[in-house]
């Protein structure tokens, strides 16, 4: 199953299905060992490209407000170190899975 988001006039129904993609992805998260409980985050999720909607990406960041938000490739956090305040995760939608998880490198 592949989830568009993005249907015109559906603006509703775009953002309750994107409601329903990020639950189903952190219904699947493991948190790696030294990172904070998932609902300390800030959870930003986003489709590889406007065109390829087969793997998820999502940037998890300690230093915001807590909650999830689906967003655009190009307002997604572009953060390259911090540790686990900052967490990178894939998620393959063919597979229904979360393929990888880590924390970010240390400055």
């Amino acid at each position: 199953m592949v989830a568009i988001f993005a249907l015109p006039g559906c603006k509703e129904s775009s953002k309750r299905e994107g409601e329903e993609m990020m639950a189903k992805i952190e219904a699947k998260i493991a948190m790696p060992q030294r990172a904070w409980p998932l609902k300390d985050y800030s959870r930003y999720y986003y489709w590889a490209s406007d065109t390829d909607h087969r793997k998820i990406y999502g940037v998890l960041s300690i230093d915001q407000k807590p909650g999830r938000w689906w967003v655009e490739v190009d307002e997604a956090p572009q953060i390259m170190d911090g540790g686990c305040s900052v967490i990178s995760l894939t998620y393959d939608v063919p597979s229904d899975r979360v393929v990888s998880i880590i924390c970010n490198g240390e400055a």
